[in-house]
């Protein structure tokens, strides 16, 4: 009984925040949007820093090294 009365003083909007229960992988969603642009420039960095270094131990040693 007493519960009841202390959820309807609550605002409502406010209650339906908190229980809402997709809000923290919401907050995590604009988090991560907001990074998007510099992640992906450091992925195309990594993958052609990756491709670099692939292509320099091809040229050193090959693909199949022959006895």
């Amino acid at each position: 009984m007493m519960l009841s009365g202390y959820l309807s003083e609550q605002d409502p909007v406010k209650n339906n925040f908190q229980t809402s229960i997709l809000n923290p992988l919401h907050q995590q969603y604009l988090n991560s949007q907001n990074m998007s642009v510099w992640n992906y420039m450091l992925g195309m960095v990594q993958a052609g820093a990756f491709g670099y270094l692939a292509y320099e131990h091809l040229k050193k040693y090959g693909f199949l090294k022959k006895n």
